[in-house]
C-alpha cells in the first residue's frame, strides 16, 4: 500500500473515530436527565445564568455544575420543580411562555417518557397546534430519541405528544386515556364546556393540566375559574400557589431573550391605547368597553391635574375606607381634599380600621 493510500486510510479512520465519539457523546447526553439553565434578565434585554438544575432521581431537582441543555426564564422554574394539578403561565407577548413550556414538556418526554396531550379550543389542522414548536425544539438539540410524524411525536413507537382541538371533537379528546399531562395553548378562548372536559380526561395518577394564555375578558370561563379567585394576589405578586394551583404571570420584562421584539414593544407603548398595550404586552384583561364615556387615558390625564393646572384642593377633607375587617379580600383607603385626591392605598393584610 502506498504512502498516499495509508494516509487516506488513516484520515478516514480518524474521521470515523471522531464521528463515533460525537455519536457516543450525543447518546450519553440523551440518556441522562436534562440540565435546565435558569436565566435571569440582567440589564437592558440581557440575561445571566444564575444556576443549573437537574433531576437527581424521583423528581428531586438539585443544583448542578454542568452545561445546560437549554435555558428558561427564572420565573418559570416552578413549572419544573413543583407538582400541581393545575399550572398556568399567563402574560403578554414576549414572555417566553409557549417556548418555555414546550421545552419543559419535551424534556420530560425524553427523561421519563411522559405523555402530553397538546390541546387548543379550535384546531383545524396540525399547523394550528404546537407541533412545529416542539419539533423545532427537538431538532435544535439533535434529540434522536424522538420520531416526528405528521400527526404525533413518538419515542420507541409510543406517542408522547398528540395534538387535538377540543371544541369540534370533545368525544375524541375524552378518549385520550394514558396521558399524564394536558397542555392547552391559547387557553383564554376555552369554553366552560371544554374546561369541564379536561379534568376527567387527564386523570392519571399525578397528572397535571397546563395552560398558557394571554387573558381576554375577566368574564371568560378560564378567567372566572382560574384567575379571578386569586387576582389580587396575582396583581400584587405576579404569582399564586396553593395545594391545587400554580399560576405564574410572566411578561417580556422577565424574559432574558426579549431583545428581538423590543422595537415593536416600544412602538406599541407609544401608539396603542393604554388598555390595549397593557393587554398585548403585560397580560392584563382586555375589558375595554366600546364607546366608553370616559376612556382609560382620561383617567391617566387626571393624575396630578391640580399641579399641571395650578390649583389646590378646597373645602372639606374627607377620608373613606372599605370596612372589610380581617377578611382575605383587599382593604382600601382614600383621602381627598375637595376635588384633589391626596392619598389612595390598599392592603391585603391586617385590619384597616
Amino acid at each position: 500500500m502506498t504512502s498516499s493510500a495509508l494516509s487516506t486510510a488513516s484520515d478516514r479512520q480518524r474521521l470515523e473515530l471522531r464521528a463515533a465519539a460525537v455519536l457516543e457523546m450525543r447518546r450519553r447526553n440523551q440518556s441522562r436527565n436534562t440540565v435546565y439553565g435558569i436565566y435571569r434578565p440582567n440589564g437592558e434585554y440581557g440575561g445571566e445564568l444564575v444556576r443549573c438544575i437537574q433531576d437527581s432521581g424521583g423528581m428531586n431537582f438539585v443544583e448542578v455544575d454542568a452545561e445546560p441543555d437549554f435555558g428558561i426564564p427564572e420565573k418559570l422554574e416552578p413549572l419544573i420543580t413543583k407538582p400541581k394539578k393545575f399550572k398556568l403561565a399567563l402574560g403578554g407577548r414576549g414572555g417566553a411562555k409557549s417556548v418555555g413550556v414546550g421545552g419543559i414538556r419535551s424534556s420530560f418526554a425524553k427523561d421519563y417518557g411522559t405523555k402530553t396531550l397538546c390541546l387548543r379550543e379550535m384546531q383545524n389542522t396540525i399547523e394550528d397546534s404546537v407541533h412545529a414548536l416542539i419539533n423545532g425544539f427537538i431538532q435544535q438539540r439533535n434529540w434522536d430519541c424522538f420520531e416526528v410524524t405528521d400527526k404525533a411525536i413518538r419515542i420507541d413507537g409510543d406517542d408522547v405528544f398528540k395534538f387535538r382541538g377540543i371544541a369540534r371533537n370533545p368525544d375524541g379528546v375524552k378518549s385520550m386515556y394514558g396521558f399524564s399531562c394536558g397542555w392547552v395553548e391559547e387557553a383564554q378562548v376555552l369554553s366552560a364546556k371544554s374546561i369541564d372536559i379536561l379534568t376527567p380526561t387527564i386523570r392519571e395518577a399525578g397528572s397535571e393540566i397546563w395552560f398558557t394564555l394571554n387573558p381576554g375578558s375577566s368574564q371568560d370561563p378560564i378567567s372566572q375559574r382560574f384567575l379571578q379567585p386569586f387576582y389580587s394576589q396575582l396583581l400584587r405578586d405576579g404569582y399564586y400557589e396553593d395545594d391545587l394551583h400554580l399560576i405564574i404571570w410572566i411578561n417580556y420584562s422577565d424574559n432574558p431573550w426579549h431583545r428581538e421584539l423590543e422595537q415593536e414593544r416600544a412602538f406599541d407603548e407609544k401608539n396603542m391605547s393604554r388598555n390595549g398595550y397593557r393587554h398585548k404586552w403585560l397580560g392584563h384583561y382586555n375589558d375595554d368597553v366600546d364607546n366608553a364615556i370616559i376612556p382609560a387615558e382620561h383617567f391617566d390625564a387626571a393624575v396630578d391635574a391640580h399641579k399641571k393646572l395650578g390649583f389646590r384642593g378646597e373645602g372639606a377633607k374627607i377620608a373613606s375606607y372599605d370596612p372589610s375587617d380581617l377578611g382575605p379580600d383587599d382593604k382600601g383607603y382614600c383621602l381627598r381634599h375637595g376635588s384633589v385626591v391626596l392619598d389612595v392605598c390598599g392592603s391585603s393584610l391586617g385590619d384597616v380600621n
